[in-house]
């Protein structure tokens, strides 16, 4: 464990305009991939669909519902179950929430099957849940502007929400290459990241405000910039690896329905790590050299 506690020398700001590159590459690559699918993106809690509750005599196996779905075309069908005995479940699909009944029944004929309730969930509705969620995400992206203004300047805070918008953008871009949907709980995955994103950032601007504070007379700030990703880079590397082992189990045993929430995490945790090291720091010192300004210390 002791190489995580040695200080390297690496010239991250010396290779800033390689990872901006990569960065561009694959951000612009996957929004072309997200407009390409468009709609097919977001599930039914943004599109609109079918909400079927059944009652089944017995316990049953969500997973065999969902394979035997799957299995009759509706691939974008989403099951819950619903109280501790496990006979009763929620289905949502886009289509035809009906049309699934009798496939149901047909399928368990020793069980007894009972309809407790139908819903259609309109366009309107997910039209008016979409506006919510971005609302609540621009919300967010200006309570942190506005709290790394005030706590270091207003560089810092212009890279940050780059930096958090470039990591949503490629997770959303990985979400659309990979073939899976935007839900409730892939949001409440974004949320998670961009807070995860931030709290990286924001501990990397402090240890490069401590050592301008101390070393801006006798040190250039791409020097004292380098210093400070590197002072903080084994705590970045050890909090990165915990953070995504913890991740990885809850992908590969969290089941389907958290299949798409952890994937979303696994990518967003690994874009939070790179950008709060490549991307935010490189920003302003790029802004810093098309604008020379002495830093707040």
């Amino acid at each position: 464990m002791n190489i995580f506690y040695r200080i390297p020398k690496i010239d991250f700001m010396g290779k800033r305009g390689i990872f901006f590159t990569l960065s561009l590459f694959i951000t612009i690559g996957g929004l072309l991939v997200t407009f390409w699918r468009g709609p097919n993106l977001l599930s039914e809690d943004f599109t609109g669909g079918y909400l079927t509750q059944l009652q089944f005599s017995q316990a049953i196996d969500v997973g065999e519902i969902r394979t035997l779905l799957i299995g009759r075309g509706y691939s974008d069908v989403a099951l819950q179950k619903v109280g501790e005995q496990g006979a009763r479940i929620i289905i949502k699909t886009k289509k035809g929430g009906g049309e699934i009944i009798p496939i149901i029944k047909e399928a368990f004929p020793n069980q007894t099957v009972e309809v407790l309730g139908e819903e259609q969930i309109s366009p309107t509705m997910g039209k008016t849940i979409r506006k919510q969620t971005i609302l609540g995400c621009l919300v967010a992206l200006a309570g942190i502007l506005i709290y790394i203004a005030a706590r270091f300047e207003f560089r810092f805070a212009v890279a940050a929400i780059i930096s958090i918008i470039h990591d949503l953008l490629i997770a959303l871009a990985f979400m659309a290459i990979t073939g899976r949907q935007v839900n409730g709980l892939v949001v409440a995955a974004f949320l998670t990241i961009l807070g995860y994103s931030v709290n990286d950032t924001v501990v990397i601007f402090d240890r490069i405000r401590e050592n301008l504070r101390g070393l801006h007379k006798i040190e250039d700030p791409t020097a004292i910039f380098n210093r400070s990703i590197n002072e903080t880079l084994p705590r970045t590397a050890i909090t990165g690896l915990t953070t995504l082992m913890v991740t990885l189990c809850l992908f590969i045993w969290g089941g389907p329905v958290l299949n798409n929430f952890s994937f979303v995490l696994l990518v967003g945790f690994i874009t939070g790590t790179y950008s709060s090291i490549f991307v935010a720091s490189a920003i302003v010192i790029a802004w810093e050299k098309k604008s020379p300004h002495r830093f707040r210390t």
